[in-house]
């Protein structure tokens, strides 16, 4: 969905309130699936552009990086970005944190799908894992049964060996 935003009036803010039961969250690094989506947005006109007020909370599903293994993490935030079409010069010096919270368009239109996938990639945790005590990690497993998604796996018997019998090759 676009949103033209020269269509917004001053006087009455663009609000939308999107549900998704599942969604593949679009990230070029990972693969991420999203459930129970509920992405809240708001946009209003401002003196130098337009301000986007969003609140979201979701349950992103991916990999452990300890054990391979399917994770739940709940992802919410509340936040808002300013979006301006005036490009920033090469030069321009960010001198306050609300500086940092600009998105520059090229054109007065919002992609909401990919506003969407972008503040949700950006709250989905870098090494998503299980919390400590839930995470299988490196269980005794031999090659045959190893997932194809546990690249590491059989390396687990080098830290149950005693350290004199792992140089004796």
């Amino acid at each position: 969905m676009k949103i033209q935003l020269t269509d917004i009036d001053a006087k009455s803010p663009f609000h939308r309130k999107l549900t998704f039961a599942s969604h593949e969250l679009n990230s070029s690094d990972r693969e991420v699936q999203l459930s129970e989506v509920v992405f809240d947005l708001e946009i209003q006109v401002d003196p130098v552009g337009y301000v986007a007020r969003y609140a979201f909370q979701a349950i992103a599903s991916t990999s452990c990086v300890r054990c391979g293994e399917l994770v739940q993490l709940p992802i919410q935030e509340r936040d808002w970005i300013a979006l301006r079409f005036e490009q920033p010069s090469e030069h321009q010096v960010v001198l306050q944190e609300s500086d940092m919270n600009t998105k520059f368009l090229n054109q007065p239109e919002l992609d909401v799908d990919h506003f969407v996938d972008e503040v949700m990639d950006l709250e989905v945790p870098e090494f998503p894992r299980h919390a400590d005590g839930e995470c299988e990690g490196f269980g005794n497993r031999v090659l045959s049964d190893t997932p194809k998604n546990r690249p590491f796996a059989d390396l687990a018997h080098l830290l149950n060996e005693p350290e004199e019998k792992q140089g004796e090759d």
